[in-house]
């Protein structure tokens, strides 16, 4: 008897029928990964949480939120002129080589709660009041609790205007950091951030005073910090877990949520983000 091949019109149904359940098979694998990746990014924030009370227990009650000056998180005889606040001054390696010589390259060395996300790590950086040159092998550092796994373009290049993607390159690879302050209650609370700053420390310190609060979200992912800065409100926004509008949030009593939050909008009565129920 002749062996009997496939006829070309039985391979096509074939690699059809494959190509159909490769089509609903590989969307439900990308799923379940990003789901991995967002199950991790709410752990380690959950760390940074941690490290944030006991942070508050060592500084009386007060968060990082460090108004950055050159070449050091705090003034000092070594320490330049002000520069204001940004999100990634609290924690994390050092800025990517683009941010040598700008504004906000705020050192790993330099930022305060370090000492408790990245113990044993070697911080090293240059004697003040020296910067750290854009090739410094330094810049290559990485602290893996505050790395999400989910890619995102880096919005910080801009920050606090209007977001530009910087693309190709993550919040964390940019800023040493996926997880950054939210500074928008300050808007809420004097209209200019930076301003706010400048006005004095004390006012900073007494303004944080008054969002002791369990529904104040003191830190976040790169779409919490951004979303409620984008415009017009109701803009939508596909995070690095490929949801609409979702940041996974760290709150002032140590607990961590992810939280669908609405563009453009906070609120006014206690400058708190607006998370609803």
């Amino acid at each position: 008897m002749k062996a009997r091949g496939f006829t070309l019109i039985e391979l096509l149904v074939c690699i059809f029928v494959i190509g159909v359940l490769v089509g609903l098979v590989v969307p439900g694998l990308d799923r379940v990964r990003e789901r991995g990746l967002l199950t991790q990014s709410i752990a380690n924030m959950h760390q940074v949480t941690l490290g944030g009370g006991a942070y508050q227990q060592d500084y009386k009650d007060r968060l990082p939120f460090t108004p950055v000056f050159q070449r050091g998180s705090v003034a000092g005889a070594t320490s330049g002129p002000l520069e204001g606040l940004c999100p990634w001054s609290f924690a994390g390696a050092n800025n990517a080589a683009t941010w040598a010589g700008r504004a906000f390259d705020v050192e790993a060395a330099d930022r305060p709660m370090n000492a408790y996300v990245a113990a044993g790590l070697s911080l090293d950086a240059p004697a003040a009041p020296e910067t750290m040159g854009a090739n410094d092998t330094a810049r290559r550092l990485q602290i893996p609790v505050l790395r999400t796994r989910g890619f995102e373009d880096s919005l910080e290049h801009t920050y606090p205007g209007e977001p530009a993607q910087t693309t190709g390159v993550t919040c964390c690879d940019d800023v040493g950091t996926s997880y950054l302050l939210n500074l928008r209650w300050l808007d809420g609370f004097d209209g200019d951030a930076v301003k706010k700053v400048e006005t004095g420390s004390q006012t900073l310190v007494s303004s944080i005073g008054r969002i002791r609060t369990d529904r104040f979200a003191w830190v976040t992912d790169q779409s919490g910090e951004a979303l409620p800065r984008l415009t017009p409100p109701g803009f939508e926004w596909n995070n690095a877990f490929d949801d609409d509008d979702q940041s996974v949030m760290g709150f002032l009593d140590a607990h961590v949520a992810y939280v669908k939050i609405e563009a453009g909008r906070t609120s006014g009565k206690d400058f708190t983000l607006l998370l609803g129920p």
